[in-house]
């Protein structure tokens, strides 16, 4: 798709952009400032779809389900059962919107017995 741009700033006879043009597969460039905030609103949507009401440990009356921030994310359960349970559900919601894990940055953590 070629996408081409015009005269992004202007005042009236002054054109402080000029016209250009680029190729575009898809997406938004990884360096563009917009990215990240476009990849915490799909993160977002994707927390808001999973299904997790039975899984996680319980702080202060409250379930909790995982910490995140930015991009790196810590799905928290009492034992490795759910947790896989968790992982398969987050990868197959995130492939619904076009996110993929990256399974060599992917770990699983064990505190107590």
């Amino acid at each position: 798709m070629n996408a081409s741009y015009s005269d992004w700033i202007h005042d009236q006879d002054l054109t402080i952009l000029q016209r250009s043009s680029h190729r575009r597969e898809r997406g938004v460039r990884q360096e563009d400032t917009i990215s990240p905030k476009l990849f915490s609103a799909t993160l977002e949507n994707v927390f808001r779809e999973l299904e997790w009401d039975d899984i996680g440990v319980n702080v202060d009356d409250r379930i909790l389900h995982y910490l995140r921030f930015a991009d790196d994310i810590m799905l928290i359960t009492p034992s490795i059962s759910p947790a896989e349970r968790m992982l398969i559900n987050f990868d197959r919601v995130c492939g619904n919107v076009g996110l993929q894990l990256n399974l060599t940055k992917t770990m699983f953590m064990r505190n107590g017995q």
